[in-house]
């Protein structure tokens, strides 16, 4: 676990040294087999406050205390997060056709593919065919429909 757990430190660590690193740190707590409802909220706002580095170093004691494996496997999934938000969609949507994939890489193929989407939708160029294809629509929507499509914001910008 150590050695992971070095190379986890590194700022440029890649993503499975990261994922690596929390399956570690979940196998000692596994092993540990503490009570987690005896956690100390003043030791647990502590160690929130301290760089990833120094948390990690401390999760390699092999008397670390609970609150600093968990503060630890936090952090952990908050760089593992960030990095995959800087990958391209593609590469998470490999990720993603993993069966074993973890939650935070299908989490992240889901909002990837919603900001694909959007930036789709803002991208669309107008032209007059759509122009009339909203028209013809417009003329056989009743007017109540109407009426409250022209409520929603969302339909002022696309139409």
């Amino acid at each position: 676990m150590d050695v992971v757990l070095e190379m986890a430190k590194d700022p440029g660590a890649d993503l499975p040294i990261l994922e690596m690193a929390v399956e570690k740190i979940k196998e000692v707590q596994e092993a540990k087999d503490e009570d987690v409802s005896i956690i100390d909220p003043v030791i647990e706002k502590e160690v929130t406050s301290m760089p990833i580095e120094i948390v990690l170093e401390m999760a390699q004691d092999p008397e670390a205390k609970e609150e600093v494996l968990n503060i630890a496997v936090i952090k952990l999934e908050e760089a593992i997060e960030e990095k995959m938000s800087e990958l391209p969609l593609e590469d998470v949507l490999e990720m993603a056709k993993d069966p074993n994939a973890d939650d935070h890489v299908l989490e992240m193929a889901v909002k990837k593919i919603a900001e694909a989407q959007d930036v789709k939708t803002k991208e669309e160029p107008y032209t007059h065919e759509n122009e009339a294809d909203i028209q013809s629509l417009a003329k056989e929507l009743p007017m109540e429909i109407l009426l409250e499509m022209v409520k929603e914001p969302e339909t002022k910008t696309q139409y």
